[in-house]
């Protein structure tokens, strides 16, 4: 004992013995003096937190840092030797701690039952009160609530009951209502709101819930109550900047309560450490009260949500008992709900309550299913485990119904739940497409998704009808696919052990040239139906600019419109993309040798490709990343960014990027200005791709056409309508001059730049292509990916259809093709390896869908080139909904992945770091006019522990790398930025931009650029320093 008191402040004590005291267990204590200066900081004992919260922590935590907790509660619980403590808590987590020392402390008894015990509610009520006559609980509001009303009013909360103080914690509290009505008639037990966190172990405040409050039924929340001993508490915004009042993040600490994380050196701490507890707070006067955790705050149909506020809805109804969100693997949003046992039974029906919470919460934030469960089940540490709710829906059978009028009925039941609005009238609705009704194309894919586990289904084409057709469309395909599942079922399966090919029909279609004196194709367009035309039942056209409708905007007239030299610099596309620039030798030999492609490996030297760093010695740095412009576009940016280096008329280099404003926008790469901007005559979410001399500039819109703008001064060239949105990016064919775009009218286009002409243009089959072509050489053939799950493979000089392979899901990531492979990523969570004839040859399995694309990188860029003792292979970097980030090797295996903050929609961007700067090399360039090579690579990687950097603008996370290395530039959908490094996936720095990312991120030079759903484009650069660690302060608002 003595021991363990030395340490607890600065106090030199002694025991006093006295045989009167001893046999009460009692120890008498003298204060002698403070000890001498030298401190000691010895560990009492370390533990892992569970991760439920975030990333699992190793916690070292000392003596002075514990020990106060001990004594402060042990004097406001007043503990006696003639208590009985109950330790709920497991081994693994600290408040155990907290209630072992309380009772060893003070001469009490303390309870401990087996894992079993207390997942028997009556058994452990019995034992509890009338066999071990409990005084004092510490559990969590999830694990009291397991007993229910009666054993609680009965037993538990019993005015006999032997329990004289119940402390909830490590959940939010119950509110004093929900308090009342657990109590039995004449209860005295004290009740308490105790909280806290294991990296400043354990406990951090206490509240003594007022009887009166009790007794009245209050409905409002419970304060956290008032700092323990040695307890210091902070609220700061997001910027990290202390809050006097309002909402913000709750940081813990102390000038001794310091715990050391994930093996910090333990030594005697200098200042006060304040600890993220990553729960938003509000701060009224004197009170903090408990709002939600920042992991449970989601973006769902592109607004902020609170999953906290659900639940509150949810228990606020009559018969809820309680009741838990949870988003799921796919974006879905299930409410589980436990009924009252006094509700009658018919009253709360999940149908019933999900109609309540429709009429009460936002379109946004209404449940997509209400499921009872007689209770929630609890993790070993007491709290709801969300895990294993979502397990049980993965579990139950599917849903079987009537093939007649149930389906309809069903399908209006989903159509109204992801947001589309219906009328009363039945028949009326059968005519409701679903993106007028109120949807989008997020919500259609939820759509198509709560189809498939409802009715234990696949729906190919249901992505499709949802989007371009009406419910009553939607419910006849349902109908049709439940009659003939068989069948269907058949067709959709992917043989991964024999080719999956299609025998199919040639159903291209070829153009001749027209003449090119018109600036739009509309004429050879003119024969088909198009959204664009009116036809019987159809949608009104749209009303689109003509090139002279369109504004240009020249914002810098620094620019000179004079410049008559040759591009000769390198277009910069996402994945890691990059061709150079050159005047196209058509009148001699009258085609361009090559074919622009993927080459992802690195080499010794960048001079010859202009680049702005000097290639220095592979040192230890610290790596990081500062905004150094952006460029407000008017509205959210989502598609990714094209880089021309080198123009003639603009040398320091030209960002092309589009936004949801209808602007498309040249952006100075040295300035964030904007040098010219275009009105579409829709939104923009394609990315661009240049002409081979980087003279035009081709992207796709809304409005259903493709735009041919000229690079210097934003002038559209020609304008080619399809027959449906253009969401897919373009893709340009040096050895053709031809340029290849899908759009949502099912086909995929061949376009003519110089002639204005399309060439052919191909349908895929039935489904609307978002996926973005992409061409291969050897062999030679165009490859894209449709929203009923199939990719496909077209000749691109004739348009025949090669093979098709249908995958179970749809494809929304884009192609990349190797000279071996083609790998695509699907919403089933698979990672597709196909070979040059349709045959799948892997899969590799995440746990969400992917809609990123794949990009592909050499074994030359890693440093350890043997995996397993087996040489490197190609490796695919890929990022999925299960907020991974994955590496795999061109077989198929695991060599590593990151966990982001959130979803990875984003496709990766893979870049050499050198010089202090970020660069692309010569080998990620492809030749217009010389077939592509392969280099090696003099680039070495290590990985370092995590550093963090202070800028003079941006704050940001860094860590200790080489420079000359191999990285891989990350954006996750919250606006998380992240360089990691190729060979082994270590996190080199992060940066948080202050909006959602579905943007990719291109990197040249030092500049990272990448859109923004605030608005803006980020140029951030990326930088290396060579210094000692300083701490990371906020991230960039």
């Amino acid at each position: 004992m003595q021991g363990f008191l030395q340490n607890c402040s600065p106090l030199q004590v002694s025991t006093v013995t006295s045989p009167s005291l001893l046999q009460h267990g009692l120890f008498l204590v003298r204060i002698l003096a403070t000890l001498p200066t030298t401190y000691k900081t010895p560990l009492t004992y370390r533990l892992q937190t569970s991760g439920t919260t975030g990333q699992p922590k190793t916690v070292g935590v000392p003596h002075c840092c514990i020990v106060p907790n001990i004594l402060h509660l042990r004097s406001l619980f007043e503990v006696k030797t003639h208590d009985v403590i109950f330790s709920a808590s497991p081994l693994t987590f600290d408040p155990c701690i907290v209630e072992l020392f309380l009772a060893l402390s003070s001469g009490a008894a303390v309870l401990m039952v087996p894992e079993e015990v207390k997942k028997a509610p009556k058994f452990l009520a019995n034992i509890l009160v009338r066999r071990q006559q409990v005084t004092v609980l510490q559990a969590t509001p999830s694990l009291v609530r397991r007993f229910g009303p009666e054993l609680l009013q009965t037993r538990i909360l019993h005015a006999e009951s032997p329990l004289r103080l119940l402390a909830f914690g490590g959940e939010e509290c119950p509110i004093p209502a929900d308090i009342r009505a657990w109590r039995g008639p004449g209860n005295m037990t004290r009740f308490y709101n105790i909280y806290g966190i294991t990296e400043v172990s354990s406990w951090a405040t206490l509240y003594r819930i007022p009887e009166e409050h009790i007794n009245a039924g209050n409905r409002s929340r419970v304060p956290l109550g008032q700092p323990l001993l040695g307890t210091k508490l902070e609220v700061r915004n997001m910027e990290g900047k202390p809050v006097s009042e309002g909402q913000g993040v709750l940081y813990i600490g102390g000038d001794r309560r310091r715990c050391y994380l994930n093996g910090e050196d333990v030594t005697p701490p200098s200042d006060v450490v304040m600890r993220s507890s990553g729960d938003i707070v509000d701060l009224h006067g004197d009170e903090v009260f408990f709002c939600g955790r920042l992991d449970d705050q989601v973006k769902r149909n592109g607004k902020r949500l609170d999953l906290r506020l659900i639940e509150q809805a949810g228990c606020k109804l009559d018969g809820v008992e309680t009741c838990v969100a949870v988003m799921d693997r796919r974006d879905r949003l299930l409410l589980f709900i436990v009924m009252s046992a006094v509700d009658p039974r018919g009253q709360g029906r999940p149908e019933d309550i999900l109609q309540a919470l429709r009429a009460e919460l936002p379109t946004h934030a209404v449940p997509d299913k209400v499921m009872e469960v007689t209770e929630l089940p609890v993790t070993r540490h007491g709290k709801v485990d969300k895990e294993a709710l979502l397990q049980s829906v993965l579990a139950a059978p599917p849903l079987t119904v009537d093939y007649g009028a149930d389906v309809y009925r069903c399908v209006c039941d989903l159509w109204e739940k992801v947001g589309g609005a219906l009328s009363t009238d039945s028949e009326e609705n059968r005519m409701l497409s679903f993106l007028t009704s109120g949807g989008n194309s997020l919500t259609s894919v939820q759509l198509a998704e709560n189809l498939q586990s409802t009715f234990g289904h696949t729906f190919p084409n249901a992505l499709d009808i949802i989007l371009h057709q009406t419910i009553g469309d939607l419910t006849k395909y349902v109908q049709s696919v439940l009659h003939e599942k068989k069948n269907s079922m058949k067709n959709l399966q992917i043989d991964r052990h024999s080719s999956p090919n299609l025998e199919i029909p040639q159903q291209h279609i070829v153009h001749k040239c027209r003449s090119n004196s018109g600036k739009t194709s509309e004429d050879e367009m003119s024969q088909e139906k198009r959204p664009g035309i009116r036809h019987s039942g159809e949608q009104q056209p749209k009303k689109m600019k003509t090139s002279e409708d369109s504004l240009v905007r020249h914002v810098l007239k620094g620019v000179s419109q004079e410049v008559t030299g040759t591009n000769r610099g390198l277009a910069v596309l996402r994945g890691s993309q990059t061709v150079r620039l050159e005047k196209p030798d058509t009148e001699e030999n009258g085609e361009v040798d090559g074919v622009v492609q993927d080459v992802l490996s690195a080499t010794a030297s960048l001079e010859d490709v202009g680049c702005l760093a000097t290639d220095l010695a592979a040192t230890e740095t610290t790596v990081a990343m500062e905004t150094v412009w952006t460029c407000d576009t008017g509205k959210c940016v989502d598609a990714s960014p094209l880089i021309l280096t080198e123009v003639s008329w603009y040398p320091a280099g030209v960002v092309f990027i589009g936004s949801h404003s209808h602007r498309f926008c040249a952006v100075a790469m040295d300035t964030g200005e904007p040098l010219w901007e275009t009105e579409l005559g829709d939104r923009v979410e394609s990315s661009a791709c240049s002409s081979v001399d980087g003279e035009l500039i081709i992207v796709g819109c809304y409005d259903n056409c493709v735009y041919v703008l000229e690079s210097r001064t934003g002038a559209i060239r020609w304008r080619y309508c399809t027959g449906g949105a253009v969401k897919s990016s373009p893709c340009l064919d040096a050895q053709s001059s031809l340029v290849f775009v899908g759009s949502h009218d099912q086909h995929v286009h061949a376009l003519d730049l110089k002639k204005q002409c399309c060439m052919w243009k191909t349908h895929c089959g039935g489904g609307s292509v978002f996926s973005s072509p992409c061409l291969g050489s050897s062999p030679r053939l165009l490859c894209v990916g449709t929203l009923t799950g199939t990719l496909i493979a077209i000749n691109p000089d004739t348009g025949d259809v090669l093979w098709r392979t249908a995958c179970p899901k749809p494809i929304f990531s884009s192609p990349r093709i190797m000279p071996q492979r083609i790998y695509v990523g699907c919403v089933d969570g698979e990672l597709y390896c196909v070979d040059h004839h349709g045959k799948v040859v892997w899969s590799f399995t995440t746990a969400g869908p992917i809609f990123s694309s794949p990009c592909l990188s050499s074994p030359s860029l890693l440093s350890h080139n043997l995996l397993d003792g087996q040489p490197a292979s190609d490796v695919i970097v890929v990022g999925s909904h299960d907020r991974h980030v994955y590496c795999v090797t061109d077989q198929g295996r695991l060599r590593w992945k990151f966990e982001t903050d959130s979803a990875v929609y984003a496709t990766p961007f893979v870049f050499n770091l050198r010089g202090g700067s970020a660069t692309v090399s010569d080998s990620n360039v492809s030749n217009w006019k010389q077939p592509s090579k392969l280099f090696q690579s003099e680039a070495s990687v290590n990985s370092d522990s995590t550093t963090k950097v202070t800028a003079n603008k941006d704050t940001m996370t860094a860590a200790k790398g080489p420079q000359g290395q191999t990285c891989v530039a990350v954006a996750s959908t919250k606006g998380m930025l992240y360089i990691l490094t190729l060979d082994s996936g270590s996190c080199l720095t992060s940066l948080r931009l202050p909006g959602e990312v579905f943007s990719s991120p291109v990197v040249w030079g030092n500049l990272l650029v990448v859109g923004c759903r605030n608005d803006l484009v980020y140029g951030v650069k990326v930088i290396s320093h060579r210094g000692h660690r300083t701490e990371v302060t906020s991230s960039v608002t």
